[in-house]
């Protein structure tokens, strides 16, 4: 087995494994065969009065969405160190290896979006959005902050920011 097949099979695994927990499980419905094949009992249930008449409530602020548990970030920022990690692993890769950690990368990408994430990989200086983990001196005539390189992608989930983007700049001296 070779080690692109190797990647392929756990990140299958992962996705799958990731994509039960963002996804949640269905339950499983018998049909009628199976469960007179299973010898399936029924209960027969009693009969619910009718539901009361709903009210409506108008309230002027938004519905609130409730907070993911913490360990649930923790799982999205190993996937985004995974998408990091392959990235690096394609520069270096065997010549048609490449495709295959492209598809396990896709397939983290399309799980943190699924579960209202998103990637934060911009190419120029943001600090809103970025923190500079090195700051190079600056080129002779260079005015402004530049962007040079990504050293770790950055995540938001529901429009707040789990971890931003870190970034080598090169920055003028003052």
């Amino acid at each position: 087995m070779t080690p692109a097949n190797i990647w392929l099979s756990v990140a299958t695994g992962l996705a799958g494994l990731l994509g039960g927990f963002i996804l949640g499980r269905r339950k499983r419905r018998f049909s009628p065969d199976e469960r007179e094949q299973n010898q399936v009992a029924e209960i027969p249930q009693p009969k619910e009065p009718p539901p009361a008449p709903i009210q409506a409530v108008v309230t002027t602020q938004p519905p609130s969405k409730p907070e993911p548990p913490g360990d649930f970030h923790q799982l999205m920022l190993g996937m985004v160190d995974a998408i990091d990690e392959i990235e690096l692993r394609k520069k270096h890769a065997a010549p048609g290896s490449d495709d295959v950690l492209s598809a396990i990368q896709g397939r983290l990408q399309d799980l943190i979006e699924l579960s209202d994430g998103e990637l934060i990989q911009e190419k120029s200086w943001q600090p809103t959005m970025q923190r500079a983990v090195k700051v190079e001196p600056a080129e002779s005539g260079q005015t402004d902050v530049r962007f040079l390189q990504t050293r770790a992608t950055g995540l938001k989930h529901a429009g707040r920011i789990i971890r931003k983007q870190e970034v080598i700049i090169s920055q003028p001296k003052s």
